[in-house]
């Protein structure tokens, strides 16, 4: 630990606020961290040289750091596991860090975040639940790395806090990076980069769910109306508003279903927008939920009530034009819409700007896109993770 005070205080300073506990357990067979305990195998530090020992400390600050002990949500805890891994790992090595054998580095998850490479190893392993099927390119290139099987355990795991909230653990763990970087400051190495990773991964995270939810509240808002006066009062002669649900029409869901988007994301999104529209749609009113299938045309439309199923068709490019123009022509028109996308499409800014329409619209964004999140000409754009 001092080697990576002296080296590396931002790291040091994390671990050091961790209680330490000797765990040479089966179910911790290297290293671990929850956000409170720093468990580690003697044995398995006992096999590494000395360098290498620091790269898995290091390794499990960079856990801490991107709080991946309070993301995993309802995610595998294996194939999170490696999801962060693969996420951190090339971080270290360009910090000058000697990782164990066996690392994982792959280079088609260069700079994505820990979700969205879950998303694609959850997809991969749906596909051959056995791992036997061998992914192609080279080592470091669609391949664990040298010495690492597929579907072994990886070195220096994460795990969900026992015995606590997920945001009771991320707001302790906030406060010892806080505490870690003001050190790491006053000792001058704190790097540029490690500060925007760093301040990058501690951006609030909202759950999609609550901002659905809240979406759904402000388009089905009650309000007071004379237009139907209070009759409880009518017999005073005094005129009192009536509480009424305004006519809130068609609720519209868009699926970007190029290819990017999963069939367990559409039905998880289908199934948590029919329970919003039964939680807001009060006093007798109905709003069906209409379901637009859009790749790089309109290739189903569907209208589902409560506890109907979702039939997802598509698979080619992706333009969100074809929405926006159908909703125009449509009589019905749209109350708002929701369009599930990876903001990825033929469509430039300007295009899009030009297709603003006069209902609300929200954005889920199924992958990390900052360049569409800042750029998006109308609407609220949200990051989503449905199948969390």
């Amino acid at each position: 630990m001092s080697s990576l005070i002296l080296s590396h205080p931002l790291f040091a300073g994390i671990l050091i606020q961790q209680k330490f506990e000797e765990d040479n357990t089966e179910a911790n067979p290297t290293f671990s961290v929850d956000g409170e305990t720093f468990r580690f195998n003697s044995a398995f530090a006992d096999s590494l040289p000395f360098d290498e020992v620091k790269a898995v400390c290091a390794h499990e600050a960079c856990h801490l750091a991107g709080l991946h002990h309070t993301r995993q949500g309802g995610r595998d805890g294996e194939t999170w596991n490696r999801a962060c891994d693969l996420a951190i790992n090339p971080r270290l090595v360009r910090d000058g860090f000697k990782l164990p054998a066996g690392a994982l580095i792959e280079t088609r998850f260069a700079d994505m975040s820990a979700e969205d490479i879950y998303r694609t190893l959850a997809a991969e392993k749906r596909q051959d639940p056995q791992g036997n099927k061998p992914q192609a390119g080279k080592p470091g290139q669609g391949q664990p790395a040298a010495g690492q099987p597929q579907g072994a355990p990886t070195f220096g795991q994460v795990k969900p806090a026992a015995g606590k909230s997920a945001k009771e653990i991320e707001a302790k763990t906030k406060g010892q990076i806080e505490k870690a970087v003001s050190i790491a400051k006053i000792a001058g190495q704190l790097s540029g980069d490690a500060a925007r990773e760093i301040a990058r991964d501690m951006q609030p995270r909202f759950d999609w769910r609550e901002v659905l939810h809240r979406f759904f509240q402000e388009i089905t808002a009650r309000d007071y109306s004379f237009a139907q006066p209070n009759r409880r009062f009518a017999h005073t002669g005094i005129i009192l508003p009536s509480l009424r649900s305004r006519d809130i029409g068609r609720i519209v869901l868009a699926i970007d279903t190029s290819g990017s988007v999963s069939m367990e994301e559409v039905s998880a999104m289908v199934a948590e927008m029919q329970a919003c529209l039964e939680a807001y749609c009060e006093n007798g009113i109905t709003a069906p939920l209409t379901v637009i299938y859009c790749d790089s045309s309109i290739k189903g439309i569907e209208t589902l009530e409560s506890g109907d199923t979702a039939n997802p068709v598509g698979g080619g490019g992706t333009c969100f034009a074809p929405v926006f123009t159908h909703l125009a022509g449509d009589l019905d028109g749209a109350a708002c819409l929701v369009f599930l996308t990876d903001g990825e499409c033929s469509e430039s800014m300007a295009e899009l700007a030009a297709l603003a329409p006069s209902y609300p619209v929200l954005w889920g964004l199924i992958r990390d896109n900052e360049s569409f999140a800042a750029n998006c000409p109308f609407g609220e754009v949200v990051k989503v993770d449905v199948c969390a």
